[in-house]
């Protein structure tokens, strides 16, 4: 099927013209159908990543369903990927993730420390005389916790 097909399917599937698409991992990644409600796969992945895109395609607008049709064989493959998902989940949520398999990118003398912060809102301007920001700039809070005061406008709703 070539991409002009596949777009006037995908349009008609949108409006609701018919509930059923059947397609390959093409569609795992960069669909956006908010009404998906169950995704059926018949083709297991060995990838926590590629699981979690597929997760991704269903119950943005309500609860969505994954069901992973498989053999014996890949039910056991299927068990050890999720496991290993939960390995990495429980690594990252304590903080404690080791990259010492990364090549180090700075010199040894430099000892970077992490910086834990939200995203979230900036940070408003200091009323330090010093600080060369404009009256009404904002300062992006995860630069400005980090030593480099980088500016952005805001613009004005009033």
């Amino acid at each position: 099927m070539n991409q002009k097909t596949q777009q006037e399917v995908l349009k008609r599937f949108r409006k609701g013209l018919f509930n059923l698409l059947v397609a390959t991992c093409v569609a795992e990644e960069g669909l956006d159908i908010p009404e998906v409600g169950l995704i059926i796969c018949y083709d297991p992945s060995v990838s926590p990543g590629r699981n979690i895109q597929r997760m991704g395609r269903t119950g943005r607008k309500e609860e969505g369903r994954v069901v992973y049709l498989l053999t014996q064989r890949e039910k056991q493959d299927y068990d050890r990927m999720e496991e290993r998902e939960k390995q990495i989940h429980s690594a990252l949520r304590s903080g404690q993730l080791n990259l010492s398999l990364s090549p180090r990118m700075l010199p040894h003398r430099h000892q970077p420390q992490p910086v834990l912060m939200g995203v979230g809102e900036g940070v408003e301007k200091s009323e330090n005389k010093n600080d060369s920001t404009e009256k009404g700039e904002v300062l992006d809070k995860g630069n400005y916790a980090c030593g480099v005061h980088g500016k952005r406008k805001e613009k004005s709703w009033t």
